[in-house]
């Protein structure tokens, strides 16, 4: 009772803030308050007790989109929480959303140079960036360094640098990509766009970081720090002792891969259409082109295990991911990469004209940071998760992966022995978190047409967990829309 007293307390607590945050966490409080749960102590033994299971018990009871929770996966975590956990995900809640506790501790150590034990405390700071919270740990400032859209950079690569939403040049001109006569030509195009952006929103985000340092100190907060007392330097200056813990939320990633791809095969390696017809066809938002459309849609898409289609999203990442690490915060340390999406992959969705995977301006982005397209990952949920082990994520903070089970699969000590194994081979390929959804597409639709009978339904978004009906309808049928997968 009182564990679900706190969570009804904590779903009660937002603020208000502009449409466009509001849109991006549709359905969802605005001051995400995520809860980890599990992992392991100081001597690296397994964490989880019974409080552990209290709290999802409380979960499955009360029902509510905030707070979040995260876990934290490793081969020895309790066999009865495990099924705690397995339980609230089957009740449909979308959380708790796992993260591989050795990828994270592993990361912690090798980029911030933090002992074993300190690694060992770590919790996620909002909804997906692991930071440590014995000793040095904790931190004044808690959002991300900055919030970029980089399927933009792509748009961007395909007009000189012209943003025809805005009516302005906001890129550097990188050629008339109409007359690219190579693959390499575009590809720099790209680095070039990505260069720009990356470079401005850190170097900014490093003069916000020194603003807050002399302008917007916390006294009161600071006096609850071990360092800060310590070193009578406040909570918000990087100085007073805090690890580095820059990263930078990558809002609509994960089309990159699949477009490059689809150009390079489709335009300069099959040299079924040109550079010229394909800018056309985005200039006309596929209106009039819409064979071409169709052979860019269906060309192989990452998510099932496609090796062509898979290098090419693994060779995105690697540029992006050290393009990022180029630069270094105001506090030190390197900046890191959390692609992800929350719920921009619809309210962005008409601000990104035609993309070439056969994407019309308006339509639904990728909902996650690693996940494939919505409806594209047809070889199974194993197919998905060997094209995701392929990426190195060693050198990035997180990486949102959303999938989506079959409720019916899961039920019962068969459908536990299934999950389970299934975690287990997420944790093995050394993937950094997962999020399911359980709901059959059935009560989501009849969610739709009656939602006064379906108050209590929740589902995971990207990132966060929100009561299907406060959705709005494009979001909802986003959602709909992903593949349910059998293991």
């Amino acid at each position: 009772d009182l564990i679900a007293d706190w969570q009804i307390r904590m779903h009660e607590e937002t603020y208000w803030t502009m449409r466009m945050a509001r849109e991006a966490l549709a359905g969802g409080q605005i001051q995400v308050q995520a809860v980890t749960l599990g992992g392991v102590d100081d001597g690296g033994r397994d964490a989880c007790n019974e409080l552990t299971d209290v709290i999802l018990e409380a979960a499955r009871l009360t029902r509510l989109g905030q707070p979040t929770y995260s876990f934290r996966y490793h081969p020895n975590s309790r066999t009865e929480t495990l099924w705690q956990v397995f339980e609230t995900l089957r009740h449909g809640l979308g959380y708790p959303q796992i993260q591989n506790d050795t990828v994270h501790t592993q990361l912690l150590c090798a980029h911030y140079g933090l002992t074993i034990e300190e690694a060992r405390s770590w919790a996620n700071v909002v909804c997906l960036s692991p930071n440590i919270t014995k000793g040095r740990g904790g931190q004044g400032v808690r959002y991300a360094s900055h919030m970029p859209i980089p399927v933009r950079y792509l748009q961007l690569t395909f007009h000189d640098g012209y943003d025809s939403l805005l009516g302005l040049q906001s890129g550097p001109h990188t050629g008339d990509a109409s007359k690219f006569q190579t693959f390499d030509e575009l590809w720099e195009a790209w680095k070039a766009q990505q260069r720009h952006a990356v470079g401005n929103a850190l170097t900014t985000r490093n003069v916000a970081r020194w603003i807050e340092t002399e302008w917007m100190q916390q006294p009161l907060l600071s006096c609850a720090f071990e360092r800060c007392i310590r070193t009578g330097v406040d909570i918000v200056d990087p100085r007073n002792g805090e690890p580095p813990n820059a990263w930078a939320t990558l809002l609509l990633w994960t089309e990159t891969g699949d477009v490059m791809y689809a150009v390079k095969k489709l335009v300069f390696d099959e040299k079924k259409y040109t550079m010229e017809q394909l800018v056309d066809a985005l200039n006309a938002d596929w209106e009039g082109y819409e064979r071409m459309r169709m052979d860019f849609a269906i060309a192989p898409k990452w998510g099932n295990d496609i090796k062509e289609a898979d290098e090419m999203m693994v060779r995105c990442f690697n540029e992006m991911i050290q393009e990022h690490m180029k630069h270094v915060e105001w506090g030190g340390g390197h900046y890191l990469t959390i692609p992800q999406a929350v719920g921009g992959y619809v309210s962005f969705g008409p601000m990104i004209g035609a993309l070439p995977n056969g994407r019309k301006r308006g339509d639904p982005l990728y909902d996650g940071g690693n996940s494939p397209g919505v409806g594209m990952d047809k070889k199974g949920p194993t197919a998905v998760l060997r094209s995701c082990a392929k990426i190195d994520y060693m050198n990035m903070k997180n990486c949102l992966l959303n999938q989506r089970l079959s409720p019916t699969q899961m039920a019962g000590e068969k459908g536990f022995h299934l999950w389970t194994e299934y975690i287990k081979t997420w944790h093995d390929y050394g993937i950094p978190h997962l999020q399911l959804n359980m709901v059959d597409t059935e009560t989501l639709r009849a969610a739709q047409v009656e939602p006064e009978k379906y108050p209590e339904l929740i589902v995971r978004v990207a990132g966060y967990s929100a009561h299907f009906v406060d959705l709005t309808r494009p979001l909802q049928d986003s959602i709909i829309a992903r593949e349910v997968q059998e293991v």
